[in-house]
This record gives structure tokens, sequence and C-alpha cells, in this order.
């Protein structure tokens, strides 16, 4: 099976349960997508452009905080 693209993978909050993460929340304690930080961002909700900033730099430090470096996630976090 293909991959799916970088961007379907940061869409949505990762579904720990489902997925059967049991120690995500305890690696990630503050979970950030790119869909939340779409929302935030039409409702008005970030202050300045460093706040819109922070919530993405927080994607990708999460996506390498919990994967193997080398992996395909970690591997399209750092991209």
């Amino acid at each position: 099976l293909p991959y799916p693209s970088p961007g379907d993978i940061f869409a949505e909050p990762v579904d720990w349960e489902a997925l059967g993460l049991p120690d995500y929340p305890t690696v990630v304690p503050r979970p950030m997508d790119l869909g939340t930080v779409l929302k935030r961002l039409k409702s008005g909700a970030y202050a300045s452009v460093a706040d819109l900033a922070a919530d993405v730099e927080l994607i990708w430090s999460n996506a390498m905080a919990y994967n193997q470096d080398g992996s395909f996630v970690y591997k399209a976090a750092v991209t």
C-alpha cells in the first residue's frame, strides 16, 4: 500500500486510542495538527503570527518526539 501524503498524516488529531498507542498522551502532552491550526486561524484565535508558527512547529516536534528517527512520519515532519 502506498504511504499517505504528509499533509494527510498531519491533517487531523492523532486518534491514539484507535491506533493502539496508549503512551501517546504521555510522550505528546500537547497534541497539535494542521486541522486544528486552520480552525484556530479562521476563528481569529491567534494573537500573532508567532503564536501560529509555534503551533505549526509543535506539529513537527510532536511527530519527531513520538516516531522513530527514519520512519515515514518522522521524515515527513523533518521535510
